[in-house]
């Protein structure tokens, strides 16, 4: 994860993907509303996007994210990799 604003890079553990956003836990503390970039190494993943929801529970911070902007490619990509691991319906 990367935070333009502050300048920062963070790793963390991505615990929820969703066709809108993605929850993951950081070390980082980044406030409600804040634009990252986000990218998932293992999915060959990267989006733009905001920061919705924030819990601190030291030391690391729990966020969800939602995505702006995703290319069609993008979209379709995510798609394939929810598919791959969930076996119910999928929808926005």
């Amino acid at each position: 994860m990367e935070n333009r604003v502050y300048g920062l890079q963070a790793h963390g553990s991505l615990v929820d993907l969703s066709l809108g956003g993605a929850g993951f836990v950081v070390e980082a503390n980044w406030p409600e509303g804040g634009h990252v970039r986000l990218e998932i190494v293992e999915f060959g993943f990267e989006a733009d996007a905001i920061i919705v929801f924030r819990k601190e529970e030291t030391p690391y911070f729990h966020y969800g994210v939602q995505f702006k902007r995703l290319k069609l490619s993008e979209v379709y990509k995510l798609r394939r990799l929810l598919r791959e691991r969930h076996h119910g319906p999928l929808s926005l």
